[in-house]
């Protein structure tokens, strides 16, 4: 459905999806649930390809969301454009690192975490950041020594050895 709107030249096109839910959990409802998804859009491509795009654009706004607030970067430092720069890409670089463990923790099921496809920077700090342990100096060797049930300590030790070798 194309519709024309005050200020744009070209008409609008609107995609929209209807799902009509009867049951939750099994039990059936009353009146059927309707949930409706719509976007406005000026892209010539197929309703599925476009509800697509923009349902992946909300998930990269969950991901802005989390880069900006969980790991509290918010406000630039400076006035100065080097420094601002060299911030984010700082904070682009610790957030990727986030992501490869966050990857880690996923498949790593034995952690006692609730099943997910992907977890949240806090949570991720949580377990990983805020774990107790200390370095040791010992005979010309560093070593890692950590506070932590032995499915954290394994994932963790794992993760470290990964690192080592890259």
């Amino acid at each position: 459905m194309y519709r024309t709107v005050e200020g744009i030249k070209d008409p609008v096109r609107m995609v929209f999806e209807v799902t009509e839910i009867r049951s939750k959990d099994g039990q059936l409802l009353w009146t059927p649930e309707t949930i409706v998804f719509s976007a406005w859009t000026s892209l010539d491509a197929a309703e599925e390809e476009v509800l697509k795009a923009y349902r992946q654009r909300g998930t990269s706004e969950q991901y802005h969301a989390e880069f900006k607030t969980e790991m509290d970067m918010e406000r630039l430092p400076s006035g100065k454009f080097a420094v601002n720069s060299a911030f984010l890409k700082m904070g682009m670089l610790i957030y990727n690192m986030f992501k490869v463990i966050d990857q880690d923790m996923v498949y790593a099921k034995a952690l006692g975490l609730k099943k997910a496809t992907r977890r949240r920077m806090k949570t991720i700090m949580r377990s990983i950041v805020y774990m107790c342990g200390k370095i040791i100096r010992h005979s010309r060797r560093l070593i890692l020594q950590l506070a932590c049930p032995r499915p954290w300590y394994e994932f963790f030790s794992g993760l470290l050895k990964r690192l080592q070798a890259a």
